[in-house]
């Protein structure tokens, strides 16, 4: 009664490339885009939805992945 979409993407890393350490403001994951994608998931299905972004520097991608119930839609 639940459904997965997930989104691979091969773009940057989220990491400073000479050191490691999280790139400068607004590449960190926690954007007002973000938070706005998580703030509307809570508000229409609370803790029964999630999403997560997590970057897979060894694979070279970027993973996106919410989770929420499945509704049905009136014709």
């Amino acid at each position: 009664e639940q459904v997965t979409l997930e989104v691979r993407n091969t773009g940057p890393s989220t990491r400073n490339a000479q050191d490691g350490r999280p790139a400068p403001a607004g590449r960190d994951g926690e954007g007002f885009g973000l938070h706005s994608v998580r703030e509307r998931l809570k508000g229409h299905f609370g803790d029964r939805a999630s999403f997560t972004l997590v970057r897979d520097d060894t694979a070279g991608i970027t993973v996106a992945r919410i989770a929420m119930p499945t509704v049905k839609v009136a014709a």
